[in-house]
């Protein structure tokens, strides 16, 4: 009886154990806008954090998230050399290259999963991004030059 009951209590610490070390990764993350990162950071520091939010980058001083909730914040985005998945580069060229500078004539949205953190030097909140998740890119219809309005 003695044996069957260390047997259980080894088996609930195993299970007990995984379970903490799984909720640690970037499978298991809070769910929060841009904006309620934003208003409340330190809720959300050192945590895996998903957000559905829009992009812009201008070609030349990052990529920020959007939300249109708080049309005049961004959250900065970091691209850590390490953990991220190919996601995140495919996502990188995909706003980076493409012909026009950035997000320039275009829409891009989707659900981005990353850590939240403050940058040491200068103590702003960023984003390290690890996974992007449905993105969507439109591209704006041309206006026609030469036209006014009608």
């Amino acid at each position: 009886m003695r044996g069957l009951r260390n047997a259980a209590f080894l088996l609930f610490a195993v299970v007990g154990m995984s379970g903490g070390f799984c909720s640690a990764g970037p499978a298991h993350y809070k769910k929060a806008s841009v904006c309620a990162v934003l208003a409340n950071p330190k809720l959300y520091l050192s945590s895996y954090v998903a957000v559905d939010a829009g992009v812009f980058a201008d070609g030349m001083h990052g990529i920020i998230l959007t939300d249109k909730r708080c049309p005049d914040q961004g959250l900065p985005l970091d691209f850590p050399q390490t953990k991220a998945d190919k996601s995140v580069s495919d996502f990188e060229k995909a706003t980076t290259g493409g012909g026009s500078p950035g997000t320039a004539g275009r829409l891009v949205f989707g659900k981005f999963v990353g850590k939240v953190r403050r940058d040491p030097a200068r103590r702003r909140i960023l984003y390290s991004l690890l996974s992007v998740q449905d993105l969507s890119i439109e591209s704006l219809p041309a206006k026609t030059q030469g036209a006014g309005p009608r």
